[in-house]
């Protein structure tokens, strides 16, 4: 799997524009994209998003449900809001867990120092989550980084950054937890996220 470095050298070397995150926020009122358009900024390339497809969408709600319940109010839980990393990256991850502020961020988007936890729920999308989000996140110094593959009812827990790559991955299976670094006594099975979808 390629490193963060690897993913800001390719954007680099495929001689295009580099957005900022400034530029990309002025497309809607400029007419570039749609207001409700689904894309990121990665690295200064603006990527669409998959659609979220009902399987998807119900392992981010129960996951959602079970973070909040274990973690507000000492951290904050956010599904699919975005997050600026550096001046070419805003990514909109699944849910963010981030700490909380006083000003409940009105005046900037969270950013990496700001993330104690992203999770990406990935079906069809699994291997531009691997290509794109992987080394971004890393790139970017996230403490931790879990990837749900919705297909397979497993997981990856990524921890550790250093130099733009990801020093532990954890495969998870679905007789396993989830545990997040800043609460390890919280214990979510992976296999209660997708009983109930299969149930519904």
């Amino acid at each position: 799997m390629p490193g963060g470095a690897e993913l800001a050298a390719d954007v680099a070397s495929r001689g295009q524009y580099r957005f900022t995150v400034e530029e990309f926020r002025r497309m809607p009122e400029l007419g570039v994209i749609d207001d409700n358009a689904r894309v990121e900024l990665i690295e200064g390339v603006v990527v669409p998003m998959s659609p979220v497809r009902p399987a998807h969408y119900s392992v981010i709600y129960l996951l959602e449900e079970r973070l909040r319940a274990a973690l507000e109010p000492r951290f904050r839980v956010r599904v699919q809001s975005e997050i600026q990393l550096g001046t070419h990256s805003q990514a909109q991850p699944d849910i963010s867990v981030i700490t909380p502020r006083r000003d409940g961020y009105r005046q900037r988007l969270p950013d990496a120092a700001d993330c104690l936890l992203l999770v990406e729920a990935a079906d069809s999308n699994l291997s531009r989550v691997r290509r794109d989000k992987v080394p971004l996140y890393a790139l970017h110094g996230i403490r931790e980084f879990w990837l749900i593959n919705v297909a397979e009812c497993s997981a990856v827990i990524f921890r550790d950054p250093a130099d733009g790559v990801f020093c532990s991955a954890r495969d998870i299976g679905p007789d396993e937890a989830l545990s997040p670094l800043i609460d390890p006594g919280v214990q979510i099975a992976l296999s209660s996220l997708f009983a109930a979808g299969r149930d519904a």
